[in-house]
């Protein structure tokens, strides 16, 4: 196959008047060997899409929008025909309800439960159906998917579903998905702008295109996990490689505990590191937003994940110069000086499009113009707000704000802000150290 073309929008000047067919396949390297699935957002169409690491994806301008083909093993059911159990792995968009519903050939309905599923891949056993032949229906408020399967059991018809969740099932299924390929596909015109989310083993990496031809997509998996185990996106914006995510660790990097503190006033007398969440509401906002860091935590050295490091005064600014030399402005112009303060309008393309304050100025992230240069880094930037000097927390949904690690006096450090109004990223070098910011880190 013929190699893709990483993001560069300076080269997005002219495009095919025909929307071309092209084939898309997807490959692991760095820690990981095979990819799990792959999440896939057309920025220009505000629409995204889930499949499996295995399957081949056909972006074509002929299938009906939104309406991607649906192949018949994007509900996997092995062994087939089966003895005493089935194994039954899908994929879904989000974390919601499902209903599982098991039919017999003359359409009996003989065994139906609902289940909680997650975002992402999913795993269930059924078992307990004699012999025979079957359809599994499976739906959701997002898909529906309808299988039929052979049974050579001598069960005795007390169905039962379950959870997987053990590594033999997992590679089990991954033998059984290296021996099955789909075909995909998705509506694309030429000039859309595409962000990859490839998972392999809980790790995610995020890339950008424009397709022009058949490619094969090489993901290069990196371990960005917290003391906590959880393991963050990653996303590689010129030479640096930035998490995705803001990160939300309890403990650094060590085993020691970063103290979650709630009281305003001792928020302000405090020097030690330490972490809050808005409204002191971790389980609201923790996944979503991140935590909270004052200065004493990030100074900590000790913060990121090993191998990573609290962005510099001096990574956020050569990653506005990269992005103001590339064309990642939002009205792709590019500006060739090394100020990363001029000629700045990249907020757009740093930010993703949810949770923000809705604006009317132009290229701002609260403004839903512009859409091709929406995320275009893959940075996910989101307005988490802070925690301020009266030591309350305030400004979510209006201000991103990501600390350094660089002091720039004794009460003050740098950091990076995205406002919900301004089109600029904006480096402010008299950030007080008492102030909660996010906390972004850099691969060292």
């Amino acid at each position: 196959m013929k190699r893709i073309i990483l993001l560069f929008p300076a080269l997005l000047v002219v495009f095919l008047s025909i929307a071309q067919d092209y084939q898309l396949v997807f490959h692991a390297q760095g820690i990981a060997t095979q990819i799990d699935s792959v999440e896939i957002e057309n920025i220009n169409q505000n629409k995204s899409l889930t499949i499996y690491g295995q399957d081949i994806l056909h972006l074509s301008g002929t299938v009906g929008i939104n309406n991607p083909e649906i192949s018949d093993k994007e509900l996997f059911i092995y062994p087939n025909p089966a003895t005493e159990s089935v194994s039954l792995q899908f994929c879904s968009e989000k974390q919601e309800t499902a209903k599982l519903e098991l039919f017999d050939m003359s359409g009996k309905l003989i065994f139906s439960q609902s289940t909680e599923i997650n975002q992402g891949q999913n795993a269930f056993r059924l078992s307990g159906f004699g012999n025979g032949n079957y359809i599994v229906s499976l739906c959701s408020e997002t898909f529906r998917y309808t299988k039929t399967f052979v049974s050579v059991s001598n069960g005795n018809n007390q169905l039962r579903l379950e959870q997987e969740n053990s590594s033999s099932d997992i590679e089990n299924r991954k033998k059984y998905e290296a021996e099955s390929k789909s075909v995909i596909s998705w509506q694309y015109n030429d000039g859309d702008i595409l962000i990859f989310k490839a998972f392999a083993d809980g790790n995610s990496r995020i890339l950008v295109y424009y397709i022009v031809a058949d490619a094969d997509l090489y993901f290069d998996f990196v371990l960005c996990q917290d003391i906590d185990g959880y393991k963050y996106p990653v996303t590689n914006i010129g030479s640096k490689t930035f998490m995705a995510e803001n990160l939300h660790a309890s403990r650094y990097n060590n085993n020691s505990p970063v103290p979650n503190v709630t009281d305003n006033t001792e928020w302000l007398n405090l020097v030690s590191g330490a972490r809050c969440y808005y409204n002191n509401d971790s389980a609201g906002y923790s996944q979503t937003y991140g935590a909270l860091y004052n200065f004493e935590a990030v100074n900590s050295g000790v913060l990121c994940p090993h191998g990573w490091h609290v962005a510099t005064q001096s990574d956020w600014e050569q990653l506005l110069v990269y992005l103001q030399n590339n064309g990642y402005n939002y009205d792709g112009s590019s500006d060739p000086d090394t100020d990363p303060g001029t000629n700045d309008k990249t907020a757009k393309s740093l930010t993703k499009a949810t949770n923000w304050m809705s604006s009317t100025e132009v290229g701002a992230p609260g403004n839903n113009d512009f859409p091709a240069f929406r995320n275009r880094t893959g940075f996910f930037g989101i307005a988490a707000g802070m925690r301020g000097v009266s030591g309350s927390t305030t400004n979510i949904s209006i201000i991103a704000a990501w600390w350094s690690s660089t002091s720039t006096n004794t009460n003050t450090a740098a950091r990076l802000a995205i406002q919900y109004d301004l089109a600029n990223s904006v480096i402010s070098y008299s950030a007080d150290k008492k102030f909660g910011f996010s906390v972004r880190c850099v691969k060292d």
